[in-house]
This record gives structure tokens, sequence and C-alpha cells, in this order.
């Protein structure tokens, strides 16, 4: 997975370069260690460039807001922004449901009784 990943919808990312090649497999390494998915990798292809674009959008309006101080222009582009992170992440989870075999129910009172929700 490369900045090319991120080039066309619905994982568009305007501007990205070769230079944040990098920062995308960081991110990619944080993303697998989080998933601590045990199956076939390849499995992972699927649904992985989605969570990488949710935290990567993550640092981009965070990073604009502390460069640029929080304005009415910045504002409304980060809710559009959030909007798409949104997207991306529920389309990751529809997909890690799928591949986990899981009814959606099952998986909601697995997350549920790990974050103590009852």
């Amino acid at each position: 997975m490369n900045h090319e990943t991120f080039t066309a919808y619905p994982l568009e990312i305007k501007g990205i370069t070769s230079a944040s090649d990098e920062r995308i497999q960081a991110i990619k390494d944080f993303v697998l260690e989080k998933i601590s998915y045990s199956g076939n990798a390849a499995d992972l292809n699927a649904l992985l460039p989605y969570f990488v674009y949710f935290h990567f959008l993550e640092d981009l309006i965070t990073d604009t807001s502390v460069n640029t101080g929080e304005t009415a222009i910045i504002r409304e582009q980060s809710n559009r922004d959030t909007a798409k992170m949104v997207k991306a992440w529920n389309e990751g989870v529809e997909r890690l449901i799928s591949l986990l075999a899981d009814s959606k129910e099952t998986c909601n009172e697995k997350y549920k009784s790990k974050i103590g929700i009852l």
C-alpha cells in the first residue's frame, strides 16, 4: 500500500504524493497491530486502506488546525473530511465483520464487552 492507493474514489486524498508513503506505512503497521488478525494477511488487503485513510485524514485535520488556528473555513472543511472519515471507517468495519464471519450483533456485543458498556 502506498500513496497510489489513495488517488481514486472512494479513498481519494487530494495532493497526496510519494512523500507520504512512509507515513502511510507507519499508519498501516499501527492498524495491523490494533486489528490483531491471526488469519491470512492477504485477507486484509480489501479493508486495510479504509482504516489507513481514516487515520491519515485524522492527522491532516489535526495538522491544519494546529498550523493555522481554527477558522470558519477550516471548520467547514474539517466537517466534510470528518464525514469521509466516518464513511471509510464504517466501510472498513463492514468488511472486517464479513471477514470474521460473525454477525453484526455478535461483533457489537464483543465490542461493548471490551469497552465496558452494559
